[in-house]
């Protein structure tokens, strides 16, 4: 699949994850809905995992139990580990154990 096509499943599978914790009102990412309105989905992504800190959405789903509705549990993903540098899919792995 070329890189395109991968951002695109990767967009779509993200913005499940963000209905399903907007539908079972488990967090609102109102933030990262913004960012990724005004610079796309994928590029917002990438800003928010590369900060050195957990962002507050990140926090509030791991408060809840519910990382697995994060955006870093897609980044660790190995069918998206091309759409991301080494470092960036450490600081998720680091993140989320």
């Amino acid at each position: 699949m070329d890189k395109d096509n991968l951002i695109l499943e990767f967009e779509t599978d993200l913005k499940s994850k963000i209905n399903e914790m907007r539908e079972n009102k488990i967090h609102n990412p109102s933030v990262f809905l913004k960012m990724a309105d005004e610079q796309g989905w994928y590029e917002a992504t990438k800003k928010l995992i590369s900060k050195p800190k957990n962002t507050t959405g990140f926090t509030d789903l791991l408060l809840k139990g519910r990382t697995d509705l994060s955006l870093e549990s897609l980044v660790v993903l190995e069918k998206y580990g091309s759409l991301f540098s080494s470092d960036e899919i450490k600081m998720c792995q680091n993140r989320l154990s």
